[in-house]
Order: C-alpha cells, then sequence, then structure tokens
C-alpha cells in the first residue's frame, strides 16, 4: 500500500541490493564465499513473511561447493519423482567456508558506517559465538539458493552425461541445454551462464542440422 500510494518503502528495493565476494581461505584465486544483503529481516516462523520489526539479513553462501549430492530415478514411471540427495556439507571445506563467511558478516556490520543502524543481532545471536554452537546453528537453518547444476555434465569422462556438443552419450537424437551440463557450479549466479549455454546450444543444433 506505501509503494502504490508514495512510490517508497521496502518494494522500492531487490531482494538483494548488495553482495560482497571474498576469499576466505588461503591459496584460492577466486572467491569462495558471497554475503548477500536483504533491506528487511524475515520472520522465522512464516515462510516467506517479513518480520515486523525494521532489520536487515545477511545471507552467507559457499560457492563452488566441494559437497556432491544424487538425483536417482527410483521407478520405470517418467511420473514418479526422483530421490534427491542434496549432501549439504558432507564435505567439510564447505562447513569452513560458511563459518568464516558469517564471521565476514559481522565484521562488515561492526563498521562504524553501519553501526548506528543496529541495535542487535537477532539471528544466531552474539552469544554463538564458538564453532561448535556455530556448526550446529549452520546446519539446522541452512537452505538452498536454488541454483542446482550438474546432474548431466558436460565431458568425455566415464561420468560425463552429455559430450561437448551437449549430445547425451549412447542415446541418438538427444541433447541436454540448460545448467544440468556444468560440471561444476560457477562462482556467481547461475543465470547469465544458463542463458550463454541455451544460446551456444542452440547454434550448435543448428549447426549440427545444416552438416
Amino acid at each position: 500500500m506505501r509503494w502504490c500510494l508514495s512510490g517508497d518503502g521496502a518494494l522500492t528495493f531487490d531482494v538483494t541490493s548488495t553482495s560482497v565476494f571474498a576469499r576466505m581461505r588461503e591459496g584460492r584465486t577466486s572467491p569462495d564465499v558471497q554475503v548477500l544483503f536483504t533491506p528487511a529481516s524475515y520472520d522465522r516462523s512464516r515462510f516467506g513473511q517479513l518480520e515486523r520489526e525494521p532489520g536487515m539479513t545477511a545471507a552467507v553462501c559457499a560457492i563452488n561447493p566441494e559437497s556432491r549430492g544424487t538425483i536417482m530415478a527410483v521407478s520405470l514411471d517418467p511420473m514418479q519423482p526422483p530421490e534427491i540427495r542434496p549432501n549439504y556439507f558432507s564435505a567439510p571445506a564447505d562447513m569452513e567456508v560458511t563459518l568464516a563467511g558469517i564471521r565476514l558478516a559481522r565484521r562488515i556490520f561492526a563498521q562504524p558506517a553501519i553501526t548506528d543502524a543496529v541495535i542487535a543481532e537477532t539471528v544466531p545471536g552474539l552469544a554463538i559465538q564458538d564453532d561448535d554452537a556455530l556448526i550446529n546453528f549452520a546446519r539446522m537453518n541452512s537452505s538452498s539458493v536454488f541454483h542446482p547444476v550438474g546432474t548431466c555434465k558436460m565431458g568425455i569422462d566415464p561420468l560425463a552425461v552429455v559430450d561437448p556438443r551437449l549430445r547425451v552419450h549412447g542415446v541418438d537424437g538427444l541433447r541436454v541445454v540448460d545448467a544440468s551440463i556444468m560440471p561444476r557450479i560457477t562462482t556467481g549466479n547461475t543465470n547469465a551462464p544458463t542463458v550463454m549455454i541455451g544460446e551456444k546450444g542452440a547454434a550448435m543444433i543448428r549447426e549440427d542440422a545444416r552438416t
């Protein structure tokens, strides 16, 4: 209502107004954590709803995760949903990066430029400081950011599903042209690379049709 009447308020902001990419581990040449800042705080008891009190949220994402999950068919019926096992945090390095990202977010909120707007940390709360407590918090509260990839990886190795022209190995006339062909997830969001895959795949289909 506020946005409709006066054109200001929360709906003038994107969900994520600022992002930070950082290297948290020694020897990395590219970022391994992303912290996304939202000018709102969410009600943990109601999915997708905001708290009544004003607040800010920092979402910590381990990028280039090493954990690997599976998607397995459970029936010959193609309409039967598959069994999905994400296996989040099955690689210790992913938890290491996540804990470092939480501490990075805390350092950012402690900076003079923003401290005047911060009253308190509500989740997980400054009482949670040691690794064991933060690990438990991360395991109980983490979720997907809906950028899954890699179930039909491209390549020529035994685990590859499609070849470099996106043709399914051993099946004539079938290609996969989407984010599932990525051997590893990209460092940033998957939208732009997926558009590129679609454009490149379409070009290869046209090329092969002409030849």
